[in-house]
């Protein structure tokens, strides 16, 4: 019996073709069911200043209370093991200060707190004491930096930069 030539090349062609197919598909298959982790989405917490208060005025220094409230919005908790700010008045700069201590913050939560600072009236205008003094509006701005760290998979720490500004009366 006779066969023609190209049956001859399209079945040796079919062959590798079928192979390929059939390799293909197991890999596509084999790697479907391989479970890779989702990296989830870290959401930076955000800030807002809810007063500024005078805890004690003399005629060099002042301390002042910021009180803050730090939102997660993220589905897991999260911690800022440093952070940074500077505050300011009409552009001119009051105080700063640090906090070292870890704060912890639960999942799609809130946490509220105060910041302590100590303000210098030495290289400040006289116009600035007494606005301090007399418990007038403010128009300040809140700077800083946190580090903050995910509490969920290995996923590394970043630095998160943060700027309020508003109006606030300043309290005793």
């Amino acid at each position: 019996m006779y066969t023609p030539l190209c049956v001859k090349r399209c079945l040796s062609n079919l062959i590798p073709r079928a192979a390929f197919a059939v390799l293909l598909l197991v890999g596509l298959i084999s790697a479907s069911c391989k479970s890779t982790p989702a990296v989830p989405l870290v959401q930076e917490p955000s800030f807002s200043i809810t007063s500024i208060a005078v805890l004690q005025a003399e005629l060099i220094n002042t301390r002042l209370k910021v009180s803050l409230t730090i939102d997660n919005p993220n589905y897991f908790p999260v911690e800022l093991s440093s952070f940074s700010y500077e505050l300011y008045e009409s552009g001119q700069f009051w105080a700063s200060g640090k906090e070292g201590s870890v704060i912890h913050i639960p999942a799609n939560s809130s946490i509220s707190g105060d910041v302590y600072l100590l303000m210098n009236f030495i290289d400040m205008k006289r116009e600035l004491l007494d606005r301090v003094v007399n418990l007038v509006n403010v128009s300040y701005r809140f700077a800083g930096e946190a580090e903050v760290k995910a509490s969920v998979g290995k996923l590394p720490t970043f630095k998160t930069q943060f700027e309020l500004s508003g109006v606030s009366q300043v309290r005793e």
